[in-house]
């Protein structure tokens, strides 16, 4: 029986090492993205607004949470965090959201934001939302009732 050494061809390996580095590490392609948005840019004084902050793509590289500072005239109801992995056609996409529930008691208008975090010691900032406060209809908590002619 006579053995023949089996050769080491380079060309046919790199794609299997590249494949398993890719794998093992596919946050080399992502970037960290931060946003600000609202569900309304016109709200009624005391009537809530809902203020989200959202961090996309590699946050594991996130080293603080978003700093929120909110203008006078503004007091947070409630605020939640959320998170969220989908992975598609072997990419993954994760967020991280930050809502806040905001209650206006004052007129006028205002800017929110930005907002800011940091990625690997680099800032990262939001865009800034304007939003209009003004006078309610009704006073909060006073319903329209229907009229009825006898």
């Amino acid at each position: 029986m006579v053995r023949t050494a089996s050769r080491f061809r380079p060309h046919k390996a790199l794609p299997i090492v590249l494949g398993v580095v890719l794998v093992s590490f596919p946050a080399w392609a992502e970037d960290v993205t931060i946003q600000s948005s609202v569900d309304q840019t016109v709200v009624e004084m005391g009537r809530p607004l809902t203020l989200t902050i959202t961090l996309g793509g590699d946050l594991s590289q996130v080293t603080t949470a978003p700093v929120v500072e909110l203008p006078d005239g503004f007091q947070v109801a409630a605020r939640r965090q959320s998170s969220s992995l989908v992975v598609k056609q072997g990419t993954t996409e994760r967020t991280l959201s930050f809502v806040y529930v905001l209650i206006p008691t004052k007129l006028g208008i205002f800017k929110l934001g930005p907002f800011s975090a940091e990625s690997n010691h680099h800032p990262l900032s939001t865009n800034s939302v304007e939003v209009t406060v003004r006078r309610p209809v009704l006073p909060p908590g006073l319903k329209s009732q229907p009229q009825y002619t006898l």
